[in-house]
């Protein structure tokens, strides 16, 4: 799924204005189309934030999101000495190639609050890239494939457009996406939300946490009451680093992000 070729700081304004679909969950809907594509596999696993993340790889096949390839190399994703999670978009092999994980196993997580700590900037996010922390569920399209996301970077040909976004898919229905500032040199930020029965709860916050001890760390958050929200299945977090439309990197540069930390605590 595409969105048509217009300048996207319009179709920001118009949509925005009118509660509309903003491009960012426009673009985010290209992953929404049920389960992986021929030419994905998931060949190596790394341990991170106390799970099992699987790697994507996709070789020279362009799949979702963005019609991009996935590298499942080492360069692509690591953990450093630190136990920073380091997720890089850089070109080889004749292709710029983007960077996936998936924490393991399906169908272990559902209701709870899902937590996401950046280590670097969203600044650090170049425009044409977009880093993507949302749950889905690879094993049916039903209720959206189950995604929930959070979306940082900015997006191309909208330079006026916030670097954040909140969505229930479907981004096709009225009220589904909130687009938010993150002020870009800020760190740590943590983004999340918590997913119950009906109601998704969004926040993002300066510091470690989506509960910060001071309340003036907070930086948005956003309610969101539908019945889009889904029923847990075999959803799965994920991370990605990405580039929409297949774009090409602004100035030909690689494109690191770092993560300090994941957690995810069960609804009681």
């Amino acid at each position: 799924m595409t969105i048509a070729r217009i300048s996207r700081r319009d179709l920001a304004i118009a949509m925005t204005a009118s509660g509309a679909i903003p491009p960012a969950a426009g673009m985010a809907a290209a992953a929404a189309s049920g389960p992986e594509p021929a030419g994905v596999t998931y060949p190596r696993t790394i341990s991170w934030s106390g799970f099992t993340w699987s790697v994507k790889e996709s070789g020279n096949s362009a799949v979702g999101p963005g019609g991009n390839r996935f590298s499942a190399a080492t360069r692509a994703v690591r953990v450093d000495a630190a136990g920073v999670l380091r997720l890089r978009i850089e070109r080889r092999r004749g292709f710029w190639r983007c960077a996936e994980i998936v924490a393991e196993p399906a169908g272990a997580f559902g209701y709870g609050v899902y937590e996401w700590t950046l280590a670097s900037p969203v600044k650090a996010i170049a425009p044409h890239a977009i880093l993507g922390l949302f749950t889905w569920d690879n094993t049916s399209s039903a209720q959206a494939n189950r995604e929930i996301d959070v979306e940082l970077g900015r997006w191309p040909n909208s330079p006026g457009y916030p670097n954040a976004s909140f969505t229930v898919q479907p981004y096709t229905h009225r009220g589904n996406t909130h687009p938010f500032p993150i002020p870009g040199a800020a760190r740590p930020v943590t983004v999340g939300f918590t997913w119950s029965a009906g109601q998704v709860v969004f926040k993002a916050a300066r510091g470690g946490s989506l509960v910060p001890a001071d309340s003036a760390l907070v930086i948005d958050t956003w309610t969101r009451r539908t019945a889009d929200v889904p029923a847990p299945g075999n959803e799965q977090p994920r991370i990605n680093l990405w580039l929409p439309d297949a774009l090409l990197p602004v100035k030909g540069k690689p494109i690191e992000v770092a993560l300090s930390a994941f957690r995810f605590t069960p609804l009681p």
